[in-house]
C-alpha cells in the first residue's frame, strides 16, 4: 500500500472518530448543559445523555517474538521480534442502538483497515451487516483471536478459509431462539481492502451454529472453571465463481488474475467441561480452473485442540494438531504442525504472556521441510 493511500485511511478514520465524538452529539447538548460523557471501564467511553450516540475506543497490542531452525538451533532459519498487532477498535451505535457500527485499523507490521462496517438490527433473530468483516465460515474466525488458544489460527484454518478471512459485501444473521446462529451474506471476492474486483464473479459465504448444552463456547480460553458443561456444533461454506483469487499463484507458478471456482466447506464441534476445552474442526474443498492455467484439485483439512485450564485467573495449558492437505494439482503441498502453548493471566485477557513451542513439516510436492518453532508473546488490551 502507497504511503499516500496509508494517510487518506487514517485521515478518514480521524473525521469519522471526530464527528462521532464531537460533531454528531451537537443538537443533544443544545438541550442539555451536561448532554455529554467521558468514562472509563476498560475502555474510554464517550455518550451523549441517554446514549444516543456512542464511541467506545478500544486497544490491542501483541509485541512478539519469533525464532524458527531446521534442526540447527545455531543457523535459525527466522528470528525476529515485531508488533504481530497493534490496533484500536472504534464501535458504538448511531441515533439508536439498533444502528451499530465499527472501524479497527491494523498498525503493527503494516497500517490497513480491519473491519469497517455499520450493523442494523431489527430484532435478534434478524440483521443486517454491510461493509467489510470477517465472512461467515468457520469456528477459528467465530472469535477474536484475543481469547484463542494460540497465537495465530492452525494451518488447516489459514488453507481452507476465505484469504485472510475478510472480504467486503452484505450479510443478513442473527439468533434463532436460544440454540441456532446464523450468518449468510454475499461478497465481492476479493478480499480486504480490495479498491475494485478483478473478478468476473462473486463470493457467498453462510455458517450456522447450534448449542447443544448449556452457552455457546465464544471463547477457547478458559479463565475460571466452566460451570456445568458446553457443547456446540457448527457448519459452514463458501462459494466463490469466476473468482481471481489471489494465492493461487504459488500453487499454480503463474502471475495472478488467474480464475477459478472454488468451494470450500468446514464443520466443528465443541466441548467445555470444568477445567477442559476441546475444539475439532474438518475442511474440504474443491478448485476448479477457468482458464486451464493449473490443474483442478481437492484438498481436505482437520484440527484438534485440546486446552486445560491448570490455575483458574493464572495458567492456562494446550496442544494442537492440524493438518492441511489440498492435492491433486502437479506441486502438492501439505503441511503438518503440532504446537503446544501456555498462558500465564496477569489480567485475564487484558494482560497475559503467551508462549509457543511447536514442529512443522512442509512436504511440497515431494521436498520436504521440517523446523521447530518458538514464539513468545505479550497482550495487553486497553
Amino acid at each position: 500500500m502507497m504511503t499516500s493511500d496509508i494517510a487518506k485511511r487514517l485521515s478518514i478514520i480521524g473525521v469519522v472518530v471526530f464527528l462521532l465524538a464531537a460533531g454528531l452529539p451537537a443538537q443533544a447538548a443544545a438541550d442539555s448543559d451536561d448532554a455529554a460523557s467521558i468514562s472509563w471501564d476498560g475502555n474510554l467511553r464517550l455518550a451523549t445523555e441517554g446514549d444516543e450516540f456512542l464511541l467506545e475506543i478500544r486497544g490491542r497490542l501483541q509485541p512478539r517474538y519469533e525464532f524458527e531452525a531446521n534442526g540447527d538451533p545455531f543457523a535459525p532459519v527466522h528470528s525476529s521480534v515485531y508488533l504481530r498487532r497493534a490496533r484500536l477498535d472504534f464501535q458504538g451505535h448511531v441515533m439508536t442502538e439498533e444502528l451499530t457500527y465499527r472501524l479497527m485499523p491494523e498498525m503493527g507490521r503494516i497500517t490497513t483497515l480491519r473491519d469497517g462496517w455499520f450493523d442494523y438490527r431489527f430484532d435478534d433473530a434478524l440483521r443486517v451487516r454491510v461493509g467489510q468483516f470477517q465472512i461467515p465460515f468457520g469456528w477459528e474466525r467465530d472469535s477474536s483471536s484475543n481469547r484463542h488458544q494460540f497465537m495465530e489460527r492452525s494451518a488447516a484454518n489459514n488453507e481452507f478459509q476465505w484469504p485472510s478471512g475478510r472480504d467486503i459485501g452484505a450479510q443478513l444473521h442473527g439468533t434463532l431462539g436460544e440454540r441456532f446462529r446464523y450468518g449468510i451474506g454475499g461478497f465481492s471476492g476479493q478480499g480486504r481492502n480490495a479498491a475494485r474486483s478483478n473478478s468476473a464473479g462473486n463470493q457467498f459465504s453462510g455458517r450456522l451454529t447450534a448449542t447443544v448444552v448449556g452457552d455457546y463456547p465464544s471463547s477457547e480460553v478458559l479463565t475460571e472453571p466452566v460451570d456445568g458443561i458446553n457443547v456446540a456444533v457448527g457448519t459452514g461454506g463458501y462459494y466463490a465463481f469466476a473468482n481471481d483469487v489471489r494465492d493461487w499463484e504459488y500453487r499454480s507458478g503463474e502471475p495472478p488474475q488467474v480464475r477459478a471456482d472454488v468451494l470450500s466447506a468446514t464443520a466443528d464441534a465443541h466441548l467445555q467441561w470444568q477445567r477442559l476445552s476441546m475444539h475439532l474442526s474438518g475442511y474440504a474443498q474443491q478448485v476448479g480452473s477457468r482458464t486451464g492455467a493449473f490443474a483442478s484439485y481437492r484438498g481436505l483439512g482437520a484440527t484438534g485442540q485440546l486446552g486445560v485450564l491448570v490455575v483458574p485467573e493464572r495458567l492456562f495449558g494446550a496442544l494442537r494438531l492440524s493438518d492441511a492437505a489440498p492435492w491433486g494439482y502437479d506441486d502438492r503441498r501439505r503441511e503438518q504442525k503440532a504446537t503446544m502453548g501456555m498462558q500465564l493471566f496477569q489480567r485475564r485477557h487484558a494482560a497475559k504472556l503467551q508462549v509457543e513451542a511447536g514442529h512443522r513439516r512442509v512436504d511440497d510436492g515431494g521436498e520436504v521441510t521440517a523446523s521447530h518453532l518458538l514464539q513468545i508473546q505479550y497482550q495487553l488490551l486497553f
